[in-house]
């Protein structure tokens, strides 16, 4: 019987991300505050998307490495038969909708999460990504523009 290395159920790659995740909670806070506040609306537009867009790469490429899922390999061999009937069957423009709404309403978090479990393996996960994004800080910035001129 060959000898196995039991693998502990919390690895490096998860206090990586629970430090990465503190930091982005506090900068992305005063981005969006100090964005939002400034008189150029394309200073309170591209403040937030860049750094959600650049939160999200570093989220995805984090949720990405092979030890912060390492269930998922069983789960993805598992369910391989049944997903390739599927993608016969249908196309992709269910899973892109899903993502970018997804992204629009959760942020930065939920679009890495999203892209990764929905759009794996496809060529055009970074353009979804970046739609969602932009739509999702238009979003915000036009909410809190319109609540800040309300007062």
């Amino acid at each position: 019987m060959a000898k196995t290395k039991n693998k502990p159920l919390i690895r490096t790659i998860h206090f990586k991300t629970l430090i990465f995740l503190a930091i982005y909670i506090i900068i992305s806070k005063i981005i969006f505050i100090r964005s939002v506040a400034h008189a150029n609306i394309f200073i309170s537009f591209l403040g937030p998307f860049f750094f959600g867009l650049i939160a999200t790469y570093v989220f995805l490429y984090l949720f990405s490495h092979e030890d912060f899922f390492h269930f998922m390999r069983a789960v993805e061999k598992e369910e391989k038969p049944k997903e390739d009937s599927y993608i016969a069957k249908y196309h992709h423009h269910g899973r892109i909708l899903a993502t970018i709404l997804i992204g629009t309403i959760g942020g930065p978090i939920f679009l890495a999460l999203t892209a990764r479990f929905l759009l794996n393996n496809y060529w055009y996960k970074n353009l979804v990504i970046v739609v969602a994004s932009f739509t999702s800080t238009i979003f915000f910035v036009a909410i809190t523009e319109g609540i800040i001129q309300l007062f």
